[in-house]
């Protein structure tokens, strides 16, 4: 940050631009790797699974295989769950706003009890606030949380009940569940012989 006449700080957009920039990338990567979804709702392929091994191995091979999908089936529901609570929404927004005043809007250094703080001491600080917000003033983080445990569910249900014989998932491909938004990894993995 460098000083400018007047004593204010120009403000440091780089930073910002860089997660933005991240961001579009990972969204562009997980769009890229998502599965027709005429494959992930072709009923024929829906059968009851014979035992608990059974349902756990479909959810490993489709949560694998359609985890693009799932993720974005994810999101549907948590902003479902956010438009049903527009106090939430209203919340979320404020915050968002407050965010972008302080690491973009504002220009001048942001100075509290005689102490400049720099962009670190704002980012936690803001982190901090927006927690005790959402988790502890409001009921945005219950809102949040029912979402994400209600697509986690319907997720599940679909995973454990959709046979995956037919999904051709090379060893190579699987990874964690959000694995595919860092994109792929460039090191081999070693396979004994």
């Amino acid at each position: 940050m460098a000083s400018v006449p007047g004593g204010a700080v120009e403000g440091n957009p780089s930073g910002m631009r860089a997660l933005v920039a991240r961001f579009q990338e990972s969204y562009r990567n997980a769009i890229a790797q998502q599965r027709p979804w005429s494959e992930l709702t072709d009923r024929s392929l829906f059968a009851r699974p014979d035992n608990l091994n059974d349902a756990l191995g479909r959810l490993r091979k489709n949560t694998s295989y359609f985890q693009a999908n799932y993720l974005s089936i994810l999101i549907v529901v948590i902003v479902l769950c956010m438009l049903w609570n527009p106090t939430a929404i209203l919340w979320l927004a404020l915050l968002a706003a407050a965010w972008i005043y302080i690491f973009m809007a504002r220009t001048d250094a942001l100075i509290i009890a005689g102490r400049t703080l720099n962009e670190r001491e704002k980012f936690l600080a803001m982190a901090v606030i927006s927690i005790v917000i959402v988790f502890g003033l409001t009921s945005v983080g219950s809102i949040l949380m029912s979402g994400l445990v209600m697509g986690a569910a319907a997720i599940a249900l679909h995973a454990a009940f959709r046979v995956p014989d037919d999904l051709f998932l090379d060893d190579n491909e699987s990874g964690s569940f959000l694995s595919f938004l860092g994109g792929r990894s460039t090191v081999p993995i070693p396979t004994a012989i």
